[in-house]
C-alpha cells in the first residue's frame, strides 16, 4: 500500500471515530451543562464536585467529551486543562475543533496502552500513530495555539517505536531450525561420550586384570571405543 493510501485509510478510520459527537449532541450538552450549574452549590455543600473530581483527576471534560486515556500523559491533561481554562482564549466558538483534539490524544494513548503489551502490534500501529500525532500538530496549530505546547506527543512515538522493537529481541532469541537440529545433535553427542567413557572405564579395569586371548580382546574394543570418543570429541567441540 502507498504511503498517501495509507494516510487515506487511516483519515477515513479516525473520522469514523471522531464523528461521534454531531453539533446536535454538542448543543445539546451546553444545555445540559446550563441545568447542572443549577446544582453545582449544592454539589458543594454535598461535597460531591470534589469527590468526582478525584475519581477522575486524570482527565479532562472536554464541551462534553470525556476523555479516558490521559492518565499515560499529564502534560495532555496540562494542555487540555489550559484550553478549557481559556489559556489560549476563548474556544466556545471552535467546540467541535477542541472535541476532536482530545479525541485524537485518546486514539493515540490506547494505541499506546496496547503496544506496550504488543510489540507486533505496536510493530504494525507506527505509522498510524504518526499520522495520529501529526493531525493533533495540524489541528492545535489552526486553533492558532504553538505546537511546541503539544510536542509530548513526539514522546509517546517513541515509546511505541521502543516497544516495537521487542519484536526484533524475540525472533533473535528464537533459535532457527538449523541452530535447534545442532543442539539436539551436541546433546546426543554429549549423552553418548558419557556413556562411552564410562564403557571404556570399566574395560580398562578388566584390561588390567585379564591375561592371554581376553586381554588382547579388551585392547580391540578399548581400541575401538577410543576412536569413536575422539570422533564424539571432535563433534562437541565444534
Amino acid at each position: 500500500m502507498k504511503k498517501s493510501e495509507l494516510k487515506n485509510f487511516i483519515r477515513e478510520n479516525i473520522i469514523s471515530t471522531l464523528s461521534e459527537a454531531t453539533e446536535e449532541e454538542v448543543k445539546a450538552q451546553q444545555e445540559l451543562n446550563k441545568e447542572l450549574e443549577k446544582t453545582i452549590d449544592l454539589k458543594k455543600d454535598a461535597g460531591i464536585e470534589e469527590a468526582e473530581r478525584a475519581a477522575d483527576k486524570f482527565n479532562v471534560n472536554v464541551f462534553g467529551y470525556q476523555t479516558k486515556y490521559y492518565k499515560v500523559c499529564p502534560g495532555a491533561k496540562a494542555f487540555m486543562d489550559k484550553v478549557m481554562a481559556g489559556g489560549y482564549g476563548d474556544m466556545s466558538q471552535k467546540q467541535n475543533e477542541v472535541i476532536r483534539i482530545a479525541k485524537l490524544h485518546d486514539l493515540l494513548f490506547i494505541r499506546e496502552l496496547r503496544a506496550l503489551k504488543d510489540p507486533n502490534y505496536a510493530k504494525s500501529v507506527i505509522s498510524e500513530a504518526e499520522y495520529i500525532a501529526e493531525e493533533i500538530k495540524d489541528n492545535v496549530q489552526l486553533l492558532g495555539i504553538p505546537v511546541a505546547d503539544v510536542d509530548y506527543v513526539d514522546n509517546h512515538i517513541e515509546i511505541i517505536k521502543d516497544a516495537a522493537k521487542k519484536v526484533n529481541e524475540q525472533d533473535e532469541k528464537e533459535p532457527s531450525d538449523d541452530e535447534i537440529k545442532k543442539n539436539k545433535s551436541l546433546a546426543k553427542a554429549a549423552e553418548e561420550l558419557a556413556i562411552l567413557t564410562r564403557e571404556m572405564k570399566s574395560l580398562a579395569k578388566k584390561y588390567s586384570k585379564a591375561e592371554g586371548q581376553e586381554k588382547e580382546d579388551l585392547l580391540k574394543k578399548l581400541k575401538s571405543k577410543t576412536k569413536l570418543k575422539k570422533e564424539l570429541d571432535k563433534i562437541l567441540d565444534k
